[in-house]
């Protein structure tokens, strides 16, 4: 039975060993990035904001290239099961890396070995022995070296130990940690965020968003609050045409109706709420509620009735006189906007088109009784309104501020050691011997380290 026992737990550790070797395995780590370049070009050969069915219609898929098409989600590659599985073993290999390496790291780095023999010291790459006469050695080496460690001894020698930014060695730990809050916060967002529209009629109240899911199915999110267009405002140019256009919205409470939050929505000023964000993004204009403006004078005549007219509604003028708008074109053969209007005379009937851009059209073609002019249109609008919920962005957010520590301890810093044995000779003169090495940027190392040589060329004795 201890034979068994021991036999399983002999194959369970070794085959847990080698899985770890496995995901600690720099070989993965290419072979992983290879898989995710691929897929970042899949991504780009199909349009990734169409639905399933439009891919399969464009695309002609049949049999085999439909089974793969569907299998690899190709249509979603970046929401596919293979691509969220490629990232999450990049996560296990980047945590079997920093694991495997880092807690030697640590104990180096909390540990260190500080005394070495005057033989392994001449050995470093970098070494200073001089001798200097009595007191000069302890003053420039308490100058060199501020704040090292030192230890006497009793035959009268001092070992010194300096350690220099030695955290700097976490930098490339800090950036795997940057690596996985980043990927972290992804998943996230791509599986519990939510991304759609919701159209608003100026003055209504709104909680349901059309949301676009995996594969541009379309799915309808409602809020657990309201959201009220209190007014749209919109700025045109003189023919009409939108210049800028912005959204006055209120966030209430759906049960009691509250003022949570309200603000002036822009583009490039959107409004946050909790985990969702508001964006600008378009408008529409509800051609059942729009009113145009009709003006009626006697020919030649400044001066006339002024109607404000829905649709297909007619309007009196005076007796026998009335006004109907019966057809309205944003742009008539590149004549700008334009009103079909029908004008009934004493029984008499007659259909034309009046142009903004254009008073004068009338009077002067049709040279009728009355003349008419089309000074625009009361618009009812619907506010366009992008939502966006993105609950993991703060651990993005954090990932990018981790990231950028990790790059600053790196690449900005560089840990160096430094070792120096001071020695009493017997004619009372001093003994220096320095040595010191550095991890990485080993040319500034040395830069720094010839400022030192000068200072004790100084003061050495023949």
């Amino acid at each position: 039975m201890h034979t068994f026992f021991g036999s399983f737990v002999t194959f369970f550790t070794s085959t847990a060993d080698r899985f770890f070797k496995l995901f600690a395995s720099l070989k993965l780590t290419v072979v992983i990035l290879m898989v995710l370049m691929f897929g970042a070009t899949a991504g780009m050969f199909w349009d990734q904001t169409l639905p399933f069915y439009e891919h399969i219609q464009s695309g002609g898929y049949q049999g085999l290239s439909l089974l793969l098409f569907e299998f690899f989600e190709l249509g979603d590659v970046y929401h596919s099961w293979w691509f969220s599985l490629t990232i999450l073993l990049l996560a296990l290999n980047l945590s079997g890396c920093s694991l495997e390496r880092l807690p030697k790291i640590w104990f180096d780095v909390r540990y260190p070995q500080k005394d070495y023999t005057s033989e392994t010291l001449k050995a470093f790459p970098l070494v200073i022995d001089v001798v200097v006469a009595k007191g000069v050695g302890k003053t420039q080496l308490n100058r060199v070296l501020k704040g090292a460690e030192i230890d006497n001894y009793a035959n009268g020698e001092a070992h010194y130990f300096l350690d220099k930014q030695k955290y700097s060695r976490f930098g490339v730990y800090v950036i795997h940690l940057s690596l996985l809050l980043i990927m972290f916060g992804s998943i996230v967002v791509t599986n519990l965020g939510m991304g759609g529209e919701m159209l608003i009629r100026e003055t209504d109240t709104e909680n349901k968003v059309h949301a676009k899911g995996i594969a541009g199915a379309q799915y309808a999110h409602f809020l657990d609050f309201d959201v009220h267009c209190k007014a749209f405002r919109i700025k045109t140019y003189i023919d009409d045409s939108p210049l800028a256009y912005e959204s006055a919205l209120e966030i209430r409470d759906k049960k009691t109706g509250a003022l949570l939050k309200s603000a002036t929505v822009r583009v490039n000023e959107p409004l946050n709420y909790g985990d969702y964000t508001f964006y600008q993004s378009f408008y529409r204009t509800l051609s059942n509620d729009e009113r145009f403006k009709v003006l009626v004078t006697p020919h030649g005549a400044r001066e006339g009735t002024l109607l404000s007219l829905h649709r297909f509604e007619k309007g009196r003028v005076r007796k026998g006189v009335f006004v109907t708008a019966t057809n309205f074109l944003e742009d008539y053969g590149g004549l700008g906007p334009a009103l079909q209007v029908k004008l009934e005379e004493a029984g008499v009937a007659s259909n034309f088109y009046v142009f903004r851009q254009y008073p004068e059209q009338d009077p002067l073609v049709r040279r009728g009784d009355v003349d008419i002019f089309f000074q625009g249109s009361d618009h009812v609008y619907a506010t366009g309104i992008s939502v966006a919920k993105t609950p993991g962005l703060p651990i993005i957010f954090l990932g990018f501020v981790t990231m950028l520590i990790g790059l600053c301890m790196a690449f900005l810093f560089n840990h160096r050691r430094y070792y120096a044995i001071l020695e009493q000779l017997a004619d009372g003169r001093e003994r220096v011997l320095l040595a010191g090495r550095a991890k990485r940027l080993k040319g500034r190392f040395e830069e720094e380290w010839a400022k030192i040589q000068v200072i004790f060329d100084r003061v050495k004795l023949p």
